[in-house]
């Protein structure tokens, strides 16, 4: 439980907030097994917007990411737009994984300056011989009403 406070008071820490909302998930299939970006919703603090999510896996195989380079954004969306074929990954292009433990924060579509290029990243694959335990981690006044 220390490990996840850590983890909660860092990503507060860095982004300026007060509270952020964490989810801890046990995973045993991929569930965002397609290269993609989030649209996290953008908020005001400390005049800055904010659009940013965490992600640490504390057990399994950590989320696959890709530099901004090796990113195929036209065939992104064309794969998102049809459903089929495309893999959004340039030719040559690398492909990272974060380590177990490791905080990774993606900047989604709404960061400032950062309009149409969100992180793009995916899920390894799980199952329930080779489970995920993940911690998300998202500002919390975007889960809240109006």
């Amino acid at each position: 439980m220390a490990d996840i406070s850590t983890v909660a008071s860092l990503f507060c820490s860095v982004l300026g907030l007060q509270r952020a909302r964490l989810t801890l998930q046990a995973l045993t299939s991929a569930v965002c097994n397609r290269w993609h970006s989030d649209k996290v919703t953008a908020r005001a603090c400390r005049s800055k917007l904010i659009a940013v999510r965490g992600l640490v896996t504390f057990c399994g195989a950590g989320t696959e990411f890709l530099d901004d380079r090796d990113a195929d954004r036209r065939e992104l969306q064309r794969f998102l737009r049809r459903d089929t074929g495309g893999f959004g990954v340039r030719r040559n292009g690398a492909v990272h994984r974060a380590a177990a433990g490791d905080l990774l924060l993606l900047k989604g579509h709404s960061y400032a300056g950062n309009a149409g290029r969100g992180a793009v990243h995916r899920s390894p694959e799980a199952s329930p011989c080779a489970p995920r335990l993940l911690i998300v981690l998202d500002d919390i006044l975007e889960f809240q009403e109006d």
